[in-house]
């Protein structure tokens, strides 16, 4: 079986516009869900550039070749605490790439959580997300709480995922086991 070739990248504007110009469906719902209105690839773009002022990690997901995926950890106010975001292009049709992709990160998310200082990296999803969960369990995240009632009308569920180095002894009664 051929191995296809995945890199992650320096974030830089170019790249990133390709991946946000071919976002997947329910990414871009996902991502417009999170901001509380529409936004195009432009938008989006501004977004992630401001996340990069507030000191992210950025990076773009390259498969053999083809930016395929944006990636950032943001530093949270409370020390220890991250914040991860993805976007990626279309699920479907980059199925191997982002599997490969997700191994690298997978692979490399101790270091980086290290470098940044962090040992706790939250993420959330859209409730109705259809691959996002399994995208996220094969990083290492694991599922933490619903929340539900949030929207600008009370109208949106999120799941809140949480990464934990593994130093930090995990308390079971505070992970939901559930999908």
């Amino acid at each position: 079986m051929h191995t296809l070739p995945v890199t992650l990248e320096p974030f830089t504007p170019e790249a990133a516009l390709q991946v946000l110009t071919k976002l997947d469906e329910m990414d871009q719902f996902e991502a417009q869900l999170m901001r509380g209105d529409e936004a195009d690839s432009y938008e989006l773009l501004a977004g992630w550039m401001a996340l990069r002022q507030q000191g992210a990690a950025c990076f773009v997901g390259v498969v053999d070749g083809q930016p395929i995926a944006v990636m950032a950890i943001v530093p949270g106010v409370t020390p220890g605490l991250g914040h991860a975001a993805m976007l990626a292009c279309d699920h479907k049709q980059w199925k191997r790439g982002l599997v490969a992709l997700v191994r690298l990160i997978r692979d490399g998310f101790p270091a980086q959580a290290r470098v940044m200082g962090l040992h706790r990296i939250e993420a959330r999803s859209w409730a109705g997300h259809p691959t996002a969960p399994s995208l996220l369990r094969a990083i290492g995240f694991e599922l933490e709480a619903h929340m539900v009632g949030l929207g600008q009308s009370g109208e949106v569920n999120l799941k809140q995922w949480v990464w934990l180095a593994d130093y930090i002894p995990r308390l079971p009664s505070t992970i939901n086991k559930e999908t």
